[in-house]
């Protein structure tokens, strides 16, 4: 099997690996991470970090598989007749003015139906994406000389993993995915994603509350954040945004069992800011879940380079989503 060049853009960071799945196992043989500036010129930075974090690893020239931030994405949920899919694609882009804003001038939008058997209505999952920011991330990358086989969102990649770890639970599971300025809230049944919202609480909250705080600047609030610092208790800090966030994960599996008619027992953890020093004991005295860090079996994992395995190791949460890139 070939190997493929996989890069996970987030929204401060750009992470890529070279490495393949084969069986249970994933062979990776190279990984990096590199931050970018998202200011004013934020596609032009970032075109610059993937050309540095490519080059990091010696990759001059490439074909990439491409996730972005699933906060780029708006995603619906509708009812259409239950017809074949190719003749359901023709009726969403008809009726997709009645789900999809006006903001969104010009979208793509991808169709992803449920399987309800014989049902008159079938439940169906709309994803878009504006066609000028799809646009403007494939110009990044060409830009930086490259170019993308595809482009997905990362909440996809990260469900990916998540059922490879998890596989024939008889629940659904809720997997809670915290970024650096946004969280993915998806609840995954039978190896889907039946339910994803974004909610804009991300580790950079956490970050400018701690600053306030305590009076210290940001790169110090981040150093206490990571625990790093001999500053103890980060979870009483940054208890406004650890409630805000516990509240959205509540809202959000309420509205799952009101549409649905089940409840998820099992709250998977993950992301750039999931490592928090006592975040899982919060959530499990604020919720009513079995919660856990989503832990990828080591076992799994080959790579000839002892530093890549260990680089990896350490920086786990960060890595699901382009580890998830195998999977497709």
């Amino acid at each position: 099997m070939a190997t493929n060049v996989h890069l996970d853009i987030g929204s401060s960071s750009v992470k890529a690996m070279v490495g393949r799945r084969k069986g249970s196992k994933f062979i990776v043989d190279a990984v990096s991470i590199v931050g970018y500036d998202t200011g004013i010129d934020i596609f032009k930075n970032l075109s610059s970090a993937i050309k540095d974090v490519l080059w990091e690893l010696d990759i001059r020239r490439a074909v990439l598989n491409v996730s972005i931030p699933s906060s780029y994405f708006l995603f619906r949920y509708a009812s259409f007749p239950n017809i074949p899919k190719r003749k359901l694609e023709a009726v969403v882009v008809s009726e997709a003015s009645r789900y999809i804003p006006s903001r969104i001038r010009d979208a793509i939008i991808e169709a992803v139906p449920f399987d309800e058997g014989n049902l008159v209505k079938r439940p169906v999952l709309l994803v878009a994406i504006d066609r000028d920011v799809l646009i403007s991330f494939e110009r990044a990358i060409y830009t930086a000389g490259y170019r993308a086989r595809l482009i997905t969102f990362e909440a996809a990649l990260t469900a990916n993993l998540v059922s490879l770890v998890y596989p024939l639970e008889e629940k659904p599971i809720c997997v809670v995915d915290i970024g650096k300025s946004s969280t993915n809230i998806m609840i995954l049944d039978e190896d889907k994603i039946n339910f994803i919202r974004t909610v804009m609480i991300g580790g950079v909250d956490i970050d400018n509350l701690i600053r306030d705080r305590l009076d210290v600047a940001i790169d110090v609030a981040e150093t206490i954040k990571k625990g790093e610092s001999a500053v103890a208790d980060v979870v009483t800090l940054a208890n406004r945004v650890l409630n805000h966030l516990a509240d959205e994960i509540y809202i959000s599996v309420d509205y799952y069992e009101s549409q649905f008619g089940e409840m998820p027992e099992k709250l998977i953890l993950t992301g750039g800011s999931a490592n928090l020093r006592g975040l899982l004991e919060f959530l499990a005295d604020r919720l009513d879940f079995d919660i856990q860090l989503l832990n990828f079996p080591e076992s799994r994992l080959l790579s000839s380079d002892p530093e890549v395995h260990n680089f990896i190791i350490s920086h786990l949460q960060e890595l699901i989503p382009v580890l998830g890139m195998m999977t497709i």
